[in-house]
């Protein structure tokens, strides 16, 4: 998702339907500039307007799944 340039971005929200979320995100892990398979998920919950701060490391990726919560 990244070239080799370490960086941050601020992920925006606002296109979510009004209510709350839950967000699977599967990001780098501490030593993804050094082995490119280290990873970590995350759970958690979301509200439309929310901002996500992502780090990307060198060479790394980000993916997260936005999903209403079952009822």
């Amino acid at each position: 998702m990244t070239d080799w340039t370490a960086r941050d971005l601020v992920l925006d929200t606002s296109f979510l339907d009004p209510g709350e979320y839950t967000i699977d995100i599967w990001q780098d892990g501490a030593n993804a500039d050094r082995i490119g398979n280290d990873y970590k998920r995350v759970n958690g919950r979301l509200r439309r307007g929310e901002q996500l701060t992502v780090h990307l490391a060198p060479g790394g990726g980000w993916v997260a799944r936005i999903h209403r919560p079952a009822r």
